[in-house]
């Protein structure tokens, strides 16, 4: 019983850093669209 709760947290922390990871590219992709259409 305590590893499977071990494993749920494992995976949680994996998907926390993916959506964290994730997000960083969609501000990053955001910033640089509003970057690049600024100079057109």
């Amino acid at each position: 019983m305590q590893i499977h709760i071990r494993n749920i947290q494992i995976q949680h922390n994996m998907i926390e850093r993916l959506f964290n990871i994730g997000t960083i590219k969609i501000a990053c992709a955001v910033i640089f669209l509003l970057y690049s259409s600024r100079h057109y």
